[in-house]
């Protein structure tokens, strides 16, 4: 199924499957990842904004064809030329062992437990909050801090802040209910901050 996804936020899955006991993946090629970003000094509410909505385009396409990712980390977001962002390693996840956490994976999962459990969707939209929080914090958390975001980042309009504070909600029930509910959100606040939507 990953490499039947064919969209511009979503890395092109070539060729994957097993040899002499090792899982290979072949996909598309990305100049870095938001992983390359952190740490690397500030990255600024705008870049920041299209980047996630260009994620959570990316999710929104895996999710119709009833593909969720459930090991998001910063570098399964590649950014190539252009700054266009894609979702990667899909194949990959779904390769491995029932149960098994990938590694760096723990500190962005969804506190109701593991990726085979509950709603996936919101499991992934949890996750990719807290993808975006490291990104603009500079450390990944351990559990949401409120005052960390809207503190540590005194620049961040505070319509920005809300959106990730309700992506990382502890009760599901309290996040965006899909990515095409997220999305209106985002775009809104692009358009509210002067952007074009990529």
């Amino acid at each position: 199924l990953a490499i039947g996804i064919n969209h511009s936020n979503v890395a092109r899955t070539y060729s994957c499957g097993w040899y002499d006991d090792q899982f290979f993946l072949v996909q598309e090629y990305g100049d870095g990842s938001l992983a390359d970003l952190i740490g690397g000094g500030t990255v600024y509410t705008k870049r920041a904004l299209l980047y996630l909505i260009q994620a959570t385009r990316g999710l929104a396409a895996m999710a119709k064809a009833g593909l969720y990712h459930g090991a998001l980390k910063p570098s399964n977001f590649l950014i190539s030329e252009g700054e266009t962002l894609k979702v990667s390693d899909l194949a990959l996840v779904h390769a491995a062992p029932k149960g098994c956490t990938l590694p760096e994976v723990g500190r962005y999962l969804a506190p109701e437990g593991g990726p085979e459990d509950g709603a996936k969707m919101r499991k992934d939209i949890y996750a990719l909050g807290a993808v975006f929080y490291h990104l603009l914090v500079g450390k990944a958390p351990r559990m949401f801090n409120r005052k960390r975001l809207r503190e540590g980042r005194k620049d961040l309009p505070s319509k920005f802040c809300a959106k990730i504070e309700r992506m990382m909600a502890e009760n599901p029930a309290d996040r965006f209910k899909d990515y095409e509910d997220l999305l209106r959100h985002l775009e809104g606040l692009a358009k509210e901050q002067g952007l074009t939507l990529p």
